[in-house]
Formats: C-alpha cells, structure tokens, sequence
C-alpha cells in the first residue's frame, strides 16, 4: 500500500497567500508571511525559507488568505501542529515544506 492508498482525505493543491504563527511557551512569537502548498481535510503544507523556526510537535496559528471578490476579503484560521518539514524538491533552492495538521477547523472569517 502507498502513500496516496493510506490517506484519508484528497489533497489539493493550492497558491494562496498564508500568515504563520509560532506559538512559543515563552510567550515570544515568530511570524512570517508565505505560501500555501497544498491541504487536505486534515492538514496543510506550506512553503517556508525559515525551516530551523519549526520542530515536530510545534503548535502553530495559521491564517489563509482567500482571493477577494469584488470588495469582500477574507481568509481561514486555524491551530495546527507540526508534523514534519523536508525540503522541497520542485521549488527554489533553500526552500522547505512544512506539513502541519490540523488541531482545530479552519474558521472562515469575511471583513467588507
């Protein structure tokens, strides 16, 4: 049995703009700006040139940008943990993905 015979959900990919949140138990956090790679009903990945900032286990905030319609915006949030990061193959040298999964649903949020 493969990888894609094991998974419970489909993944689709994606090119969205996304806001990630480390949450550390110092109470100082590390935010960047990036691109969602692709998600599924359990999980998100993520490109990311920071891959030191995230460890298996890690809780982290994420927010989705989603494309605007007309002069609506909005965008999905959610608390995910780490699961792995491995550097990507097809995108730029120095590149990682980080495949989180997700602790909470996404919550969609719309601002006019």
């Amino acid at each position: 049995m493969d990888q894609s015979e094991r998974r419970m959900f489909v993944r689709y990919a994606l090119d969205l703009p996304v806001t990630v949140a480390i949450l550390e138990p110092s109470g100082n956090s590390l935010r960047e700006t990036t691109t969602l790679h692709d998600a599924s009903g359990g999980g998100l990945r993520f490109i990311t040139r920071h891959a030191d900032w995230y460890i298996p286990g890690q809780d982290i905030e994420i927010s989705v940008e989603l494309p605007q319609s007309g002069n609506i915006s909005a965008h999905m949030s959610a608390h995910g943990r780490v699961m792995r990061t491995i550097e990507a193959d097809n995108l730029r040298s120095g590149d990682f993905e980080v495949a989180i999964i997700l602790v909470t649903p996404l919550r969609f949020e719309r601002s006019i």
